[in-house]
């Protein structure tokens, strides 16, 4: 979930960025490797592509895992960057 607790509660929706545990997929602009998977709580090794959607915050069942500040920083500044912000 990338977008803050005031937008959530405001509008009953989240906006999510896709991660995907297939690193070998081929890069596009914007996409961040997650360094502290394992910190993340994650499965296995995986990256945020540059891809967001929102959807309604009943569908979301539950929590995976949670990206450390440095990779959610790092994150965030790629899906920036993929849509033209400095």
């Amino acid at each position: 979930v990338v977008s803050p607790a005031q937008y959530n509660d405001a509008t009953g929706e989240l906006v999510v960025g896709q991660i995907t545990s297939r690193i070998t997929a081929t890069p596009r602009p914007g996409d961040y490797q997650i360094r502290d998977w394992k910190d993340a709580n994650l499965p296995r090794a995986a990256m945020v592509r540059s891809r967001l959607a929102a959807l309604q915050s009943v569908l979301a069942l539950r929590r995976l895992g949670e990206l450390t500040a440095p990779d959610l920083q790092a994150a965030i500044g790629g899906l920036g960057r993929s849509i033209g912000w400095p």
